[in-house]
């Protein structure tokens, strides 16, 4: 779905758009990221081989953890809050 979008704010309306008895098996974990993506700047840390994947989903890659937090810092300023998620599946972030 994200790389089939052409726009975040798109999809977010179609998703808002469809009915619950007629969302994609899946959805649910589209449609958190890109309520997450509206909001917030996400750098996604993987290995090489996974950067045009992570690009088409319209996510920033960095090949390493350093490298993401010198972007971020560089997006944000060295005093920007930031949150280092190490495996989101299984991680809730609060305020």
């Amino acid at each position: 779905a994200l790389a089939d979008c052409d726009t975040l704010e798109h999809l977010m309306e179609r998703i808002l758009a469809t009915p619950m008895d007629k969302t994609d098996p899946d959805q649910w974990e589209y449609q958190i990221l890109v309520r997450m993506m509206c909001k917030h700047h996400i750098i996604f840390v993987s290995d090489p081989s996974a950067r045009q994947f992570v690009e088409d989903m319209k996510l920033e890659y960095a090949p390493d953890l350093e490298t993401a937090l010198d972007r971020a810092y560089a997006l944000k300023g060295k005093d920007a809050h930031t949150v280092v998620i190490p495996n989101g599946i299984s991680v809730i972030v609060e305020e």
